[in-house]
C-alpha cells in the first residue's frame, strides 16, 4: 500500500463525510482524489488515508491507531507527501490539472534564463507539512 500525508487544513472531516459509512471519491478533498489516481497509475492495489482508515469518531480506535503510525508510514512501500499548500482541496501539483508553481524566467536578448529550482528536500522543509508534528513525523518514518 501507499500512505498519504497531508494537512488537514481548518475544516479538516467535513459532515459529509460524517455522515457517510463509504465516502465518495467524488465527495473527497483534492489531494486524496489526486493521491488515487498516483496509486493507480503506480500499479498499487491500496491508499491508505488517516481520514477513513481512522474512524475518528471512536476515540479506542483513533487512539490506537495513533499507536501505530510507526507502523503504517514504515510499512508502506512509500508516502506520497503533499507539501503544496496548507489545504487538501489544492490537491498534488501536476496531477490532474493541479498547477505547479512556474519556474522564474529572465530574457536577456535571444535567450531565455530559467531559474534553477531548490532540492526537493530543501522545499519540503518550508511548506506547512515540515512545520506540523504529524506531517512531519509520517515523512520521517516512511521508506521512501
Amino acid at each position: 500500500y501507499v500512505a498519504l500525508s497531508y494537512v488537514w487544513g481548518r475544516n479538516h472531516l467535513a459532515d459529509k463525510d460524517r455522515e457517510s459509512s463509504a465516502p465518495s471519491l467524488l465527495a473527497a478533498p483534492k489531494v486524496i482524489a489526486d493521491s488515487v489516481d498516483v496509486v493507480k497509475l503506480l500499479g498499487v492495489r491500496y491508499l491508505w488515508v488517516d481520514r477513513y482508515c481512522i474512524n475518528q469518531d471512536d476515540a479506542y480506535e483513533k487512539h490506537d491507531q495513533i499507536c501505530r503510525m510507526d507502523d503504517i508510514y514504515s510499512d508502506a512501500q512509500l508516502t506520497i507527501i503533499a507539501g503544496a499548500g496548507d489545504d487538501p482541496e489544492l490537491g498534488l501539483p501536476g496531477v490532474n490539472g493541479t498547477l505547479r508553481n512556474p519556474q522564474s524566467t529572465c530574457q536577456v536578448g535571444n535567450y531565455t534564463l530559467v531559474s534553477s529550482l531548490i532540492a526537493t528536500s530543501a522545499s519540503l522543509h518550508e511548506t506547512a507539512c515540515a512545520s506540523r508534528g504529524w506531517t512531519y513525523q509520517e515523512g520521517l518514518l516512511s521508506k521512501r
